[in-house]
């Protein structure tokens, strides 16, 4: 799958206002895909910290 594939099954998932309006959510889609793909995209940058942190403690298990 693609990027845009991924965040566009993910985002309504991860992103979902407590109460669901069928109307608002069509029309923030591809809002909310967008922020997605661009949270995959950057997954190196916004996860580093927990990357090393996994590395270490695969190092050490």
């Amino acid at each position: 799958m693609t990027i845009d594939n991924l965040a566009s099954v993910f985002a309504p998932n991860i992103l979902r206002q407590a109460e669901e309006d069928p109307d608002i959510e069509m029309a923030a889609s591809p809002i909310l895909t967008v922020t997605v793909a661009g949270f995959i995209r950057s997954h190196r940058e916004l996860f580093l910290r927990d990357l090393i942190s996994l590395a270490q403690f695969e190092s050490v298990a």
